[in-house]
């Protein structure tokens, strides 16, 4: 499962989509960066 792979076939359809990126904190204390995918325009 690779979700960017996904969003970048899509975002070649001509969908629209934004990333936004935060830094959240796992339950071991350590820090990862994660991606949020927003789709602000459906392709035509």
């Amino acid at each position: 499962m690779h979700p960017a792979a996904r969003v970048m076939e899509l975002r070649r359809h001509g969908h629209e989509i934004a990333t936004v990126w935060s830094h959240e904190i796992t339950p071991e204390g350590g820090e990862h960066r994660v991606a949020r995918y927003h789709l602000m325009r459906e392709a035509v």
